[in-house]
């Protein structure tokens, strides 16, 4: 190989860091960092997704567990659903544009009385399926499969989430020191070259 493809190649090789002589320690120091915390977060993304999974699981059986003592009846409302000037404390929570409205619903051969969400100025004996406990009472129906799913990846993006804000700090904070030390190297560096120039 002669001298001329010898240099073309030194010229065309990409130059790595620790090879390159103006790169000082603490810019190796800095560029460490920077990759190690790369990957301690992309090691941490399988994990965040395993955590989700596992969140789902767990509500997913919660959910199947409840619903075995639930149970999913007709309720008929026993007098006119109020009108929409119905003052706030008669709104049913989460449903802004439903209104609590009296009603009674029948399990295992016993009435029981209650009130149910029903669009305003609904009339009386309107239907509407509500979820009951063994004893009758109205509870909250369990949580959809849908809802299990939004719930695992809410999971998984809150842990990303977090270690990414812990690892932006920490390294943020590194970063500060780094050019702290990069001032002080100069500072020092400049001490010198005008102590030989006297």
């Amino acid at each position: 190989m002669s001298d001329m493809q010898k240099r073309r190649n030194r010229q065309t090789r990409p130059v790595h860091m620790a090879d390159n002589p103006l790169v000082r320690p603490v810019d190796r120091a800095e560029a460490r960092l920077h990759r190690t915390t790369l990957t301690v977060f992309l090691l941490i993304v399988p994990f965040a997704v395993v955590l989700g999974v596992f969140g789902y699981g767990q509500l997913a059986r919660s959910a199947d567990a409840a619903a075995v003592s639930l149970h999913t009846v007709e309720a008929t409302t026993t007098a006119d659903a109020p009108s929409a000037t119905t003052t706030g404390a008669d709104v049913t929570s989460g449903a802004s544009s439903s209104l609590a409205t009296p009603a009674t619903w029948t399990l295992d051969g016993r009435e029981h009385e209650g009130t149910v969400a029903m669009p305003p100025r609904t009339p009386a004996g309107a239907t509407v399926s509500i979820t009951v406990d063994a004893a009758g009472n109205r509870v909250a129906p369990p949580p959809s499969n849908a809802d299990n799913v939004v719930a695992g990846a809410f999971l998984t993006v809150l842990v990303l989430a977090v270690a990414g804000v812990v690892l932006l700090t920490i390294r943020g904070a590194a970063t500060r020191r780094y050019a702290d030390l990069r001032d002080r190297e100069w500072d020092e560096a400049l001490a010198r070259l005008f102590a030989e120039g006297r």
